[in-house]
């Protein structure tokens, strides 16, 4: 589920030092003195780091130097989506809102860091002199990357919690191939999917036609704690999204991190030959990797995983989860947000 909604983490278990506060919409049309108040625990500090415009909208009004930091879905938003559909085809006022709040962001922000392949062109587009391109940062506890390593063959499980979104998750594409690994295993495999996305229907209706009902198993929307319980299950081989949109520079996803994280065999879409890939990554990552979003593509490496014992796909996992150590702890990349910090301070004083 998306975090917001995951009450775990943004109203439960988080670090005292962390607060959380409902910033209110339309807070731009209010006067500084309001603004003031509603920000009064951030206005003191050196730099504002935010992962949404939403909070830099109505900064934009106090000199403090900012920074946004997409992760994802910088090619959904409005203001990038009005640039090839006219803002008077654009009924819904509060888009219309939302893309004046973000064009006025991406203005005024002191600098825009990247996650994301296939944000950068975006990037380049908007913010070319105020461009960082950054992996992000994850806590990598001792304790993950240990999955259970039995002897026993368990009985082999694809799990794809990628919400049902054809276009951009391609998730049609891997119920084909998954149909095709089917007809081939003399012992029925199991695809576990989310209850979740606007091609949900469309999903369960291919299940059906493809006759995959018997071995297709629907869950509901889960926690980011459930997300990492079923990703943990023994005979587990985490499959994440096949960009369709964007089948030149996919990077990465939140699903891939994760299971990388908890140490789970992975499945996912790379364009490990783009020319921003390497901005990104030092290596790629020790996983079943899929270049193009295609059926065949994808059915080659369901097969590969599941010619592989589960120990063997154990240890493909613990060194994943040593490659996301590397490329992604935030004792090894902090190092260079810190620099960009600094840098964007001393600048916001000239």
């Amino acid at each position: 589920m998306p975090w917001w909604d995951d009450d775990s983490l943004v109203k439960g278990e988080i670090p005292e030092f962390v607060k959380y506060v409902e910033m209110p919409f339309g807070k731009e049309f209010l006067s500084k003195k309001k603004l003031a108040f509603l920000y009064r625990d951030i206005l003191d500090c050196d730099v504002i780091h935010s992962f949404s415009p939403d909070l830099l909208g109505g900064l934009t009004n106090f000199d403090i130097p900012m920074i946004y930091h997409s992760v994802g879905d910088l090619d959904k938003h409005p203001y990038i989506v009005a640039r090839e559909k006219p803002l008077k085809n654009i009924l819904d006022l509060r888009e219309i809102f939302r893309v004046w709040r973000f064009r006025k962001v991406l203005k005024e922000v002191d600098q825009l860091i990247l996650s994301q392949l296939y944000e950068i062109p975006y990037g380049q587009q908007f913010c070319s002199g105020r461009l960082s391109i950054l992996p992000v940062p994850y806590n990598i506890v001792p304790e993950t990357g240990e999955l259970e390593k039995d002897s026993t063959n368990h009985p082999l499980r694809f799990f794809a919690p990628a919400r049902q979104m054809w276009g951009f998750k391609g998730n049609d594409l891997l119920l084909n191939a998954f149909s095709e690994l089917r007809s081939e295993l003399p012992v029925e495999p199991l695809l576990e999917l989310i209850e979740w996305g606007p091609d949900l229907e469309r999903s369960k209706k291919l299940v059906e036609e493809l006759g995959l009902t018997p071995c297709v198993k629907w869950l509901p929307v889960l926690t980011k704690k459930d997300l990492y319980n079923e990703m943990s299950k023994p005979g587990t081989i985490v499959v994440d999204q096949f960009i369709r949109s964007f089948s030149d520079s996919a990077a990465l996803g939140g699903v891939s991190r994760d299971a990388l994280m908890i140490g789970a065999p992975l499945i996912t879409h790379i364009s490990i030959d783009s020319p921003y890939f390497e901005q990104l990554h030092k290596n790629a990552p020790p996983a079943f990797t899929v270049t193009e979003p295609t059926v065949e593509a994808i059915l080659a490496k369901l097969q590969e995983a599941a010619a592989i014992s589960w120990p063997e796909l154990c240890e493909i996992g613990r060194k994943g989860t040593e490659w996301l150590r590397d490329e992604h702890d935030w004792r090894n990349v902090m190092p260079e947000y810190i620099k960009l910090y600094r840098s964007v301070i001393k600048q916001s004083k000239f």
